[in-house]
C-alpha cells in the first residue's frame, strides 16, 4: 500500500489543530481504511480519536432552521469581506454553514476575510485582474463562471481561497460554537459536511457512479433505488443521481445518455 509510508503525515493532517474540515476528514478516513486493511496498527485511543474527527463535541442547541435568528453584528462589522469572495458565494456557500451555527452570513464572511488576509497574509480582491491567469487569457470566460451555488469548471484564485477559507472557518466554529439542530432532523453540521464529501454512502467514490437508464430520464440503481428525473428543454433528459443529491447546490448535471 503506497499510502502506508505516509502515515505520520496523515496523523498530523488529522489533528484537531488542523482546522480545515476536509483535510482532517480525508486524513482520518485514510488512516482508518489503512488500519482496517491491515496496513497500519491503531490502538483503541487512536482509533477513537480518528473516528471522532469532525464530530460535534460541544452542546447542541435545539432550534428550527426556518425560524432561528442569528445575533446581529454591529454596523462597523457589516458589509465587509465581500470583495474577497466570488459572486453568489455568500448566498449559496456561506449561508448554509452560517445557519448551522446560528450566525449571520456576514459573521462568517468576516471570518473568511480574516483567514485570507490576516492568517494567510494574502492580499486579494475578487477582480479578475488580480489573478495572473485571467490577465494572461489562460481562462476562457465560462471556465471560472459559477452561479446559484454551482461549482466552477476551473477554480480561479478568488474561488480557491474563499472555498478553503470557508472550510477552515467551519473547523474553527465546530470547536468554539454550539451547533444548532432542528428537532425533526439529524446533525445539521454532518449534513452540511456531507455535501463536500467525495464518497457515496456505500463508501465508493462518487466518480465511480455508473448510470443505467430503464427509459429516457429514469435511473435505476441497486444501491440508491429510483433516484429521480430532471427534465431538460426539448427531448433531452438527465438523471438526478446520487452525485446530484450530494453536490446538488453546485448544480452537478450529467450529459443525457438518451435523446
Amino acid at each position: 500500500m503506497r499510502l502506508a509510508p505516509h502515515a505520520d503525515f496523515l496523523v498530523q493532517a488529522s489533528a484537531i489543530d488542523v482546522r480545515h474540515v476536509l483535510f482532517r476528514r480525508f486524513a482520518a478516513s485514510t488512516l482508518l481504511t489503512l488500519a482496517d486493511q491491515g496496513f497500519l496498527t491503531l490502538d483503541t485511543a487512536d482509533r477513537a480519536r480518528l473516528e471522532g474527527v469532525n464530530r460535534v463535541r460541544r452542546r447542541v442547541a435545539s432550534s428550527s432552521r426556518y425560524t432561528r435568528q442569528p445575533t446581529k453584528l454591529p454596523k462597523s462589522r457589516t458589509k465587509r469581506g465581500h470583495h474577497v469572495i466570488p459572486w453568489d458565494f455568500d448566498r449559496y456557500w456561506v449561508a448554509p454553514l452560517a445557519k448551522t451555527f446560528c450566525l449571520s452570513d456576514q459573521a462568517v464572511i468576516n471570518r473568511i476575510e480574516r483567514v485570507i488576509r490576516t492568517e494567510w497574509e494574502v492580499k486579494l480582491s475578487n477582480r479578475p485582474r488580480d489573478d495572473p491567469r485571467h490577465v494572461l487569457g489562460i481562462f476562457r470566460n465560462d471556465h471560472t463562471w459559477a452561479s446559484h451555488g454551482s461549482h466552477p469548471a476551473v477554480e480561479d484564485r478568488t474561488f480557491y481561497l474563499a472555498y478553503h477559507a470557508l472550510l477552515e472557518v467551519a473547523g474553527s466554529l465546530l470547536e468554539t460554537r454550539a451547533v444548532h439542530q432542528d428537532n425533526d432532523s439529524g446533525c445539521e453540521f454532518a449534513e452540511w459536511l456531507r455535501e463536500y464529501d467525495l464518497t457515496r454512502p456505500d463508501g465508493l467514490w462518487v466518480s465511480d457512479r455508473r448510470l443505467s437508464l430503464e427509459r429516457p430520464g429514469q435511473v435505476l440503481d441497486q444501491a440508491f433505488g429510483l433516484v429521480g428525473v430532471v427534465q431538460l428543454p426539448g427531448r433531452r433528459s438527465a438523471a438526478l443521481t446520487e452525485t446530484c443529491r450530494r453536490f446538488g447546490r453546485r448544480s452537478v448535471m450529467f450529459r443525457p445518455l438518451c435523446t
